[in-house]
């Protein structure tokens, strides 16, 4: 069963929940310690059940580089590229649902090296209300982090791809790659 880790580790999170507070109006430590330690716990069981949900089936492999349609010049189980557009698979929380862009609503595309300070860390969502991240649970083993300017919008969107030379080939034809600024 696909979801029994993702169900495990929302079923444990209620009940850390319910052990921290009940530490914390009893003013026990101990409990505080044991309910935030449940919480760590649950946290690897979600991430571990999202991993599984959103992995091919088993047997089924393909290079990020395959045209899987007519107009795709890349694909991944992260993003897909076409002639005109990048979707950006997972990016909703908690829907999963995708959220394509156009290229001319990109301003241009930052490659940064994938650090901390640059959300190397950043599993999904923001931490900083200025770049949002699609969900990828490898992000902390990936060697560059994208961050498209979206024109119009508040906030960038920062992604991540499993062959990020072919994917910033793909980008600097389409002339958006613009320098990193801090590099």
């Amino acid at each position: 069963m696909k979801t029994l880790p993702l169900i495990s580790g929302i079923v444990l999170e209620g009940i850390a929940d319910l052990v921290v507070i009940i530490g914390f109006f009893s003013g026990s430590p101990v409990l505080l310690v044991a309910g935030v330690a449940l919480i760590c716990v649950a946290f690897a069981l979600i991430f571990n059940g999202i991993r599984v949900l959103i992995s091919p089936a088993p047997g089924v492999q393909r290079a990020p580089h395959v045209s899987l349609g007519p107009g795709v010049l890349y694909a991944d189980r992260l993003v897909s590229i076409s002639g005109d557009s990048i979707t950006f698979f997972h990016y909703y929380f908690p829907i999963m649902s995708s959220r394509r862009v156009d290229f001319a609503d990109i301003d241009h595309v930052t490659v940064h090296r994938a650090t901390l300070r640059t959300g190397s860390w950043r599993i999904w969502g923001s931490g900083n209300l200025r770049t949002w991240f699609p969900l990828d649970t490898s992000r902390p083993s990936r060697d560059l982090i994208f961050c498209a300017s979206v024109r119009g919008r508040g906030m960038d969107i920062g992604f991540t791809v499993e062959d990020s030379v072919w994917v910033q080939e793909i980008l600097a034809e389409k002339g958006l790659i613009r320098p990193d600024p801090s590099a």
